[in-house]
């Protein structure tokens, strides 16, 4: 844990050398909710004030819905306060007519640096994790049955509409042939391992409209 804080302490002072603000209440605080929550602080509690911090850089403004349970000084959380206010009025939590960039930065490279690190969850978090999954997966099971049929069609209008204004030309979809991307698969397949036939999953609700032997195999 002491090399986590020293290397978080390192970001710190960086960002605050590049905006000229003072860091040693962060640090004090940062010490202390990683000596009393551990990892979670960083890989789950920053990732939630940064989630905060960018809807409020979209509503240009932090309302009083944000950043709870972040105690606050005036409109803006304590933590970080010497970059936020110079992104938001204090007073009034508006977005600054020139806010400074390397400050959103700075907000961004300390609460997301840890965000994506692969490490075990507590059997409670993963427990609950799953549990939000399958209660999910119910709600949208049930969705179809709620919807008036009057609905689709609409849907439909709409999406003709949507589409041909971005692809004006008519869309042959026997003639799309799928493709993986650049990056990894879901499974951490990098290379010539994603098109390995065996590995293939297709889901039967996609076949309706890709076929997977009309489209996987006939390139």
């Amino acid at each position: 844990m002491e090399q986590t804080f020293s290397m978080i302490q390192s970001i710190l002072t960086d960002c605050s050398h590049k905006c000229s603000t003072d860091v040693r209440k962060d640090v004090a605080k940062l010490k202390h909710r990683l000596d009393h929550e551990g990892l979670s602080f960083l890989t789950i509690s920053l990732p939630r004030y940064l989630q905060d911090f960018t809807q409020a850089l979209e509503n240009r403004k932090i309302d009083p819905s944000l950043f709870l349970g972040w105690k606050k000084r005036l409109c803006l959380p304590a933590f970080l306060q010497g970059f936020t206010k110079l992104v938001f009025d204090a007073r009034t939590g508006d977005l600054l007519e020139e806010p400074k960039i390397s400050a959103i930065q700075a907000v961004r490279q300390i609460c997301s640096v840890f965000k994506k690190i692969k490490i075990e969850c507590t059997p409670e978090r993963t427990l609950a994790a799953m549990q939000q999954f399958c209660k999910t997966d119910d709600e949208i099971r049930d969705i179809p049955d709620s919807i008036e049929s009057s609905y689709y069609t609409t849907f439909d209008s709409v999406s003709r509409i949507v589409v041909s204004s971005v692809f004006p030309e008519t869309i042959e979809y026997d003639c799309l042939i799928p493709k993986h991307g650049p990056g990894s698969t879901s499974q951490g397949l990098v290379g010539n391992k994603k098109y390995r036939a065996e590995l293939c999953e297709w889901h039967v609700r996609l076949e309706r409209y890709f076929s997977c032997g009309g489209t996987f195999f006939n390139s």
